[in-house]
């Protein structure tokens, strides 16, 4: 069976909306019908993409699940051809009973030199408001990594990811949480608002990065660079998840360049950077599970391993949180996945490196040995 996919760009309001219509036997009704969208928020002078490098990504791993070609009715660049074949390779050899390699056919193979006139040297950056994006926008906004900073000038938050799409004043009201940094900065803020999680037509957990990539290829005709913030670690690299520094690379094409920023450091040592920004340790937001998307609930999985970050690097109660850190809390922490001990880990080797030890280390430890034993 071949997925095929249909691109058409309008004007919808004072936004751009660039949608996709995919044809498939057995896709849900909403997607045949509907489409999925990328509205580019605010601009209605954008010109239509040379080519369609981000969608290819965005839905590559469903055709990989569900088809047995990929069809795509518009350009597609060399660059990302080549990248997909490799990307496949990797997802095949990660998850073989779910994810099989897929031949691809395309309207257009756009050549490499046809991009050649287009670069700008310019950098814009996935934005969520968390650790791993406001560490890669401090590091670049101010060229704290000397010769070798992207010239990043821009962010991009996206509406329909962590925050729901019908979740409207909850990402107004992240916007605003997040403006005095962006400020302070001199980010320029891009939002897309888009649709592509609605019905979980794909694992999430094993696509976020590839949706990212997606995001941040509507700005091709802006951006060389588009940034996406690591999540664990070179030292503790997780394999079959939606974004590594092993496989983001290759979510590039020859309009624009995906980087995979920040897996030199842990997360423990991005929140040390943050921690030393007076307006970053207020501004970042990490929390998914409460019920305020806007802000941290201080309670759940991700707000206490947060926590820990930062009282590892010596501030046990910054104003990001709205509530003071109890010790007891870690044991409610509910080690479901091999992502969550690997972050747990680096906490506690982040502490034992620095000879630090405190009152709620022990708890630590237990927390990881139940998670041993549950991921050897």
């Amino acid at each position: 069976m071949d997925l095929v996919l249909n691109f058409e760009q309008r004007r919808r309001g004072n936004d751009t909306r660039r949608l996709v219509k995919l044809s498939l036997p057995g896709l849900p009704d909403w997607v045949a019908k509907e489409g999925i969208y990328f509205d580019i928020v605010g601009a209605v002078r954008v010109p239509e993409p040379l080519v369609l490098d981000g969608f290819l990504f965005c839905f590559l791993q469903f055709a990989m699940e569900r088809a047995k070609r990929f069809v795509i009715k518009g350009p597609v660049s060399a660059r990302a051809l080549r990248n997909a074949r490799i990307y496949q390779e990797a997802w095949h050899k990660w998850l073989p009973e779910k994810y099989r390699p897929v031949d691809i056919v395309v309207e257009k193979i756009v050549p490499e030199w046809r991009f050649a006139f287009r670069r700008r040297g310019r950098a814009i950056s996935a934005f969520s408001g968390g650790v791993d994006a406001t560490f890669t926008a401090l590091r670049h906004a101010h060229r704290a990594t000397g010769s070798g900073a992207h010239n990043l000038d821009a962010v991009l938050m996206v509406h329909g990811f962590d925050v729901l799409i019908e979740n409207d004043d909850g990402f107004d009201k992240l916007v605003q949480r997040t403006a005095p940094l962006l400020s302070e900065l001199g980010l320029e803020l891009n939002i897309i608002r888009t649709n592509a999680r609605v019905g979980y037509l794909q694992n999430w957990e094993e696509t976020f990065g590839a949706h990212a990539a997606c995001a941040l290829h509507q700005f091709s005709h802006r951006y060389d660079y588009g940034l996406l913030g690591s999540s664990e670690p070179y030292s503790h690299m997780v394999n079959a998840r939606g974004s590594t520094p092993s496989t983001d690379y290759l979510l590039s094409g020859d309009d624009l360049e995906i980087v995979h920023e920040g897996a030199g450091f842990s997360r423990t040592e991005k929140v040390a950077l943050i921690s030393g920004h007076p307006v970053a340790r207020k501004t970042v937001k990490v929390c998914w599970e409460g019920k305020e998307q806007h802000t941290n609930c201080g309670e759940c999985e991700k707000c206490i391993r947060t926590r820990l970050n930062f009282i590892a690097v010596g501030d046990r109660n910054p104003p990001c949180f709205d509530n003071n850190f109890q010790s007891d809390s870690i044991k409610g922490i509910n080690v479901r996945s091999k992502i969550i001990l690997t972050e747990l880990e680096t906490i506690a080797e982040y502490m034992a490196a620095r000879g630090i030890n405190a009152d709620w280390v022990s708890e630590l430890h237990a927390k990881i040995a139940e998670g041993r034993s549950l991921f050897p």
